[in-house]
């Protein structure tokens, strides 16, 4: 497995300790980032988003200041001490899909471990700097850690993905960034100028535009396409059992929505929860919500995918009805908030089930998720394409038949 070790020790650049040697070891073999404190940690971890590992120094330098780091993160420089705190607090707020070692004199295992494993499992591991921690021992020191580290990403083979993702992203990210300064170097205030005056809420418009460049980049990276490509050659299997449909509607239940923070501006495509059991979709344009008096939404139910496809005879159309075969029907799978388990689908009639609500109304309600791209804009084409049908005359048979060959 590909991918940079971030190594954060206080320690790291002192040349008579052991850190240091087994930092100058590790580089000899492998991409190696050193950092020796936590708010360079805190910014690698921001700039560079996939690590292979992550080695961590529990008690850092007694003169490094953590009181803002600490407020920022909400945890008090009370027990044991603020430093231990600020690397608890460090390993809390931050989310990395890496192997992670803590190295420390103390037993950190028995006073935090069971908050860091849950919450990072068996992937995060705890080492004592003890006496055999020691410049004599680094080969050996070295060797235990390169061979778990090689071992955890033999059984992580689907990281290569999000590993090469990352380089494709970032190669990508430079790119564009470098071609709209040259274009224009206030490319972001001009942007948000022309969205702020059309009625779009600017922020969003500047966000989702440089998301649509992104990805027009990334469906040309062939590096990127083959790696999924290898990934789906060698993962590929047939589902047959209730564990992998279970995990296989989590997946795309992931896909389609999203969970919404709580100072979230009303946009298309939230989810209204409302009463009974009903929950209302946002399909208002993004360019209408900040100065609209109503807002529309779509009324999807549970009941009414229940009711439609409960006999056991329409399996196969409800089977069917994922692929939206029904003009005026729209089914969503895995609907959350629904269910527990991901089991309940919900359904929308565009004949029956459109209502507006206040605008005023629409931003009190409660709203936990909303659904992604291109699946709301598949759910607003098709309701509008069903609105602006238009009725023609029927051909008779005998001029269809006329006119066949």
């Amino acid at each position: 497995m590909e991918g940079i070790i971030l190594f954060a020790d206080d320690h790291i650049y002192t040349s008579t300790r052991p850190e240091n040697a087994l930092f100058e070891s590790i580089r000899m073999d492998l991409p190696v980032l050193g950092i020796h404190n936590l708010e360079m940690a805190e910014a690698a971890i921001q700039s560079i988003w996939t690590f292979r590992a992550l080695i961590l120094d529990w008690q850092f330098s007694p003169e490094d200041d953590f009181s803002d780091m600490l407020e920022e993160w909400e945890v008090g420089p009370t027990v044991p001490s603020a430093k231990e705190e600020a690397t608890m607090a460090f390993l809390m707020k931050n989310d990395f899909y890496s192997l992670i070692y803590v190295y420390s004199e103390k037993e950190i295992e028995a006073t935090h471990g069971t908050a860091l494993k849950a919450k990072f499992g068996d992937r995060i591991k705890f080492k004592k700097k003890d006496e055999n921690f020691t410049k004599e021992n680094i080969d050996a020191l070295k060797k235990e850690l390169l061979d778990e580290i090689k071992v955890w990403g033999d059984t992580q083979k689907n990281l290569s993905v999000p590993i090469q993702w990352s380089i494709a992203i970032n190669t990508a990210l430079q790119k564009i960034f470098k071609d709209l300064s040259a274009i224009d170097p206030n490319w972001i205030t001009d942007v948000y100028i022309s969205a702020k005056e059309d009625g779009a809420n600017p922020e969003i418009f500047v966000i989702e535009m440089l998301q649509q460049i992104l990805s027009e980049s990334l469906v040309q990276d062939d590096q990127l396409g083959n790696a999924i490509k290898e990934e789906w050659e060698k993962t590929f299997a047939p589902i047959e059992n209730d564990e992998r449909k279970r995990s296989l509607a989590g997946l795309f239940s992931r896909l389609y929505y999203s969970e919404l923070k709580n100072w979230t501006p009303l946009a298309t495509g939230d989810i209204c929860k409302m009463k009974n059991g009903r929950f209302g979709i946002v399909i208002t344009p993004e360019c209408d919500i900040k100065d609209a008096q109503k807002i529309d939404l779509l009324v999807f139910t549970s009941q009414a995918f229940h009711v439609k496809f409960h006999w056991a005879s329409k399996i196969d159309k409800a089977m069917k009805s994922f692929n939206q075969d029904s003009p005026k029907l729209h089914c969503l799978p895995s609907f959350p908030g629904a269910s527990t388990d991901l089991k309940k689908a919900c359904m929308t009639d565009f004949t029956k089930d459109h209502m507006m609500i206040p605008a005023v109304n629409a931003r009190s309600i409660k709203r936990k998720f909303k659904l992604n791209s291109p699946f709301i804009q598949q759910l607003r084409q098709r309701y509008l394409s069903q609105m602006g049908r238009v009725g023609v005359l029927r051909l008779p048979d005998s001029a269809r038949a006329w006119n066949l060959p």
